[in-house]
């Protein structure tokens, strides 16, 4: 009877003892609510539909955690380090969800209220920046790992971030 009890509060155990659960539902609440960002910036561009505004914000957003992702995988195998580039993802996973529900208010804010007052969103993702390179800093830190993968980390979300910016909204 224990054990069904136990089990019963799945998925949320299972993720802390399973880097791979945790690093598939970091995944996919930041996939959801970068999309429903997306979604809801779209509407102060009258020329882009909100399905659109979903896809342009999850590559402007994934693409630096893909591309971070990558780097840290190149890094640590030469290290032969399987088990600490896990931890670092799970580590960025982590660090994801933060940054990702700091944009929740602003996303509630556009679909209640219907303004289009650009400083919420603006002000969210400052926030959500911020947040998620003290929450990163701190993470290299629990790891002892080198302090450029923290500079790696903000170049590539905003570089990358700014690529995409200037393909969809100045280049297309």
């Amino acid at each position: 009877m224990n054990s069904l009890k136990h089990t019963s509060m799945a998925p949320l155990p299972l993720a802390k003892q399973n880097p791979y659960i945790a690093i598939t539902l970091s995944l996919l609440i930041a996939i959801v609510v970068t999309a429903l960002f997306g979604s809801a910036l779209s509407l102060y561009f009258p020329d882009i539909t909100e399905s659109h505004g979903a896809i342009q914000m999850l590559l402007m957003a994934g693409t630096g955690w893909v591309v971070q992702i990558i780097l840290s995988s190149i890094l640590l195998s030469q290290k032969n380090e399987f088990a600490q580039w896990l931890k670092y993802v799970q580590m960025l996973g982590k660090v994801m969800v933060v940054g990702v529900l700091i944009l929740v208010p602003s996303i509630l804010w556009r679909y209640t209220t219907g303004e289009l007052w650009v400083g919420f969103p603006a002000i969210s993702v400052l926030i959500s920046s911020l947040s998620m390179l003290y929450l990163h800093i701190q993470g290299i830190n629990n790891l002892r790992l080198p302090f450029y993968y923290n500079m790696t980390w903000f170049a590539a979300l905003q570089i990358t971030a700014l690529a995409w910016v200037t393909w969809f909204h100045l280049l297309g």
